[in-house]
């Protein structure tokens, strides 16, 4: 609740920022900014080695283990090694800008403006690192603060910034400082929790390489992952640069900055079904295990596909009023965009469930897979289609490792796939969806404001009717939904 608190205001505030740059800089200077990000993304692949992963699972382990020590150890020596190794990044970064910005992006006269977002090399590493730490000692208030703090610096710079006349490089400007505020004050915090974990231990044992090699042995095969579907994410927009113009990637950026109001729902429960599955023993709890991966699937499911098929209805009021009519494509990018997030939820819940049980194996085969589907897929179907042959190629590449990840978990650990229960929800969604995108059709007189509130209140209504009349949600998923406020109040009233 936390996590989705915080990311709920953080997005908020992030997309007030998105719209802010967006508007200011129009679809040219808007996809000259995305493009100056991609060098430092790029450096960002290198500079985990699955340490964050491990931090996540062993923080939380140790924790409820009462072993203070090796909690300690592990904060301190997991931010040294990170510390050191965003450190190295960011030199090269910086002093090979100028041949980066030639020979990466294909724009010469970027050398500047790349050497500067070379800063999050180091910065972005410390956010993340932080928020992992949170995560694993379950202090998912810090995690949120911290979220929150980075975009309000972000929308707070980088709108004075652009409104004295810095443009492009005001809109970096306010990006790469969030992150130096928010790196800077999350590691006081930080400091200030690692020095409790000292004082309560009998002694701290710390062993920088022991901790090392004990974190990269488990999250290696994580950061492998995580490797290639990163750079799967920088590869296609530099496709995108090498294939379609400055005007197609702003119209696909704009698109994309909507998926973050999925990522409000998203980000939180898959940061959170880490650490939860991590807490469980599958050989001697295999039947809560499979009881609460069912529930896991139910309740993402039943919260992640209506909240996409809205997105994907009102996808042309969503633009048009936040961007205006200059974006003429990203409503329809905007549309296709959405329909990975109609799967995306069981392979949540199987991605949490693999890396709960230590089998980080089996994730580094599906991130695998993905990606030698995708890579092919996004050269040619970009080269041929643009924008929406990428959509596409992100669609496919997604849903086929989804298909082979819950085969395993389903044949190979025995957890249970309620077919039924699944096929109702997407009924439920699927009819809702429908009659909203009737009523919208009927609203379009109206202003675009004025449509998406009457929109929302026909899906809402209609998705509260038809998930009960159609067996989506049952009376023991009230009963859930009751203890789960219960418990929730009496923990804020603490």
């Amino acid at each position: 609740m936390f996590l989705f608190t915080g990311g709920t205001v953080a997005t908020v505030v992030s997309a007030f920022a998105s719209i802010v740059i967006t508007r200011f800089l129009g679809p040219d200077g808007y996809g000259l900014y995305s493009i100056c990000l991609i060098v430092p993304g790029l450096f960002l692949l290198f500079a985990d080695f699955g340490v964050n992963s491990a931090l996540v699972k062993y923080l939380a382990q140790f924790r409820v283990e009462g072993e203070k020590a090796r909690v300690a150890s592990l904060i301190r020596n997991g931010f040294l090694f990170k510390l050191l190794t965003s450190l190295f990044l960011f030199l090269i970064c910086f002093l090979f800008s100028d041949f980066l910005a030639v020979y990466v992006l294909g724009r010469p006269g970027l050398g500047f403006l790349v050497r500067f977002v070379s800063l999050l090399v180091v910065f972005q590493v410390l956010f993340v690192c932080l928020r992992s730490v949170f995560v694993g000692l379950d202090r998912m208030e810090f995690s949120a603060a911290i979220s929150v703090l980075q975009s309000v610096v972000k929308v707070v710079l980088a709108t004075l910034l652009i409104v004295l006349g810095f443009g492009v490089f005001g809109a970096l400007a306010g990006h790469v400082a969030s992150f130096v505020v928010a790196g800077v004050v999350g590691s006081l915090i930080v400091y200030r929790v690692y020095r409790e974990y000292v004082e309560q231990s009998s002694g701290l044992g710390s062993e920088f390489l022991r901790d090392l090699k004990f974190m990269v042995r488990f999250g290696f095969p994580l950061f492998s992952s995580s490797l290639l579907l990163s750079f799967l994410s920088q590869f296609q927009m530099l496709v995108l640069a090498w294939f379609t113009s400055d005007f197609e990637i702003g119209n696909f950026r704009a698109a994309s900055n909507f998926l973050s109001l999925l990522s409000v729902l998203v980000v939180p429960i898959s940061t959170a079904l880490f650490p939860a599955f991590s807490k469980f023993n599958l050989e001697d709890e295999g039947s809560e295990v499979e009881r609460f991966f069912l529930f896991s699937v139910r309740y993402v499911l039943l919260i992640l596909v209506p909240v996409a098929l809205f997105v994907g209805v009102v996808s042309r009021d969503l633009v048009f009023l936040v961007y205006g009519r200059s974006f003429v494509s990203a409503p329809f990018y905007l549309t296709l965009l959405v329909v990975m997030y109609l799967y995306m939820g069981v392979g949540m819940v199987v991605g949490g469930f693999l890396n709960g049980i230590g089998r980080t194996d089996i994730t580094f085969r599906l991130s695998l897979l993905r990606f030698l589907v995708a890579v092919p897929l996004v050269f040619v179907l970009t080269m041929f289609y643009g924008v929406l042959g990428l959509i596409v190629s992100m669609v496919v590449s997604r849903f086929l490792p989804l298909i082979y990840g819950l085969r395993i978990v389903v044949w190979r650990f025995g957890m249970r796939f309620d077919v039924s229960g699944v096929l109702k929800i997407y009924l439920a969604s699927f009819l809702s969806a429908g009659l909203s995108f009737f009523a919208a059709s009927c609203f379009s007189l109206f202003g675009y404001l004025v449509d998406l509130f009457l929109t929302f209140a026909v899906f809402l209504f209609s998705y509260l009717v038809l998930a009960p009349v159609v067996g989506a949600v049952g009376e023991g998923d009230i009963n859930n939904l009751g203890v789960f406020l219960v418990g929730l109040g009496c923990w804020l009233l603490l």
